[in-house]
């Protein structure tokens, strides 16, 4: 009886090279997870419906916010 008790007793161990594998890939997809939400932020928002689209032409540069129906 008293060997079926200490079956279920277990000492688990992880090594140092181990740990700091698992902390840095905790570390890498947080840091992975924060570009990929800054970079489809807006996308995000607009499906959510939280911000309204806006088409602006990104190659004309003079200050002013213009939309591509006003240059054609």
């Amino acid at each position: 009886m008293c060997n079926i008790a200490n079956m279920f007793h277990v000492i688990a161990y992880i090594d140092p090279g181990s740990g700091s594998i698992i902390i840095q890939a905790t570390i890498a997809a947080v840091a992975g997870a924060t570009i990929v939400i800054k970079l489809y932020w807006d996308r995000l928002l607009k499906f959510l419906g939280i911000r309204k689209s806006n088409k602006t032409n990104p190659l004309i540069n003079t200050g002013e916010k213009t939309t591509i129906d006003d240059h054609q």
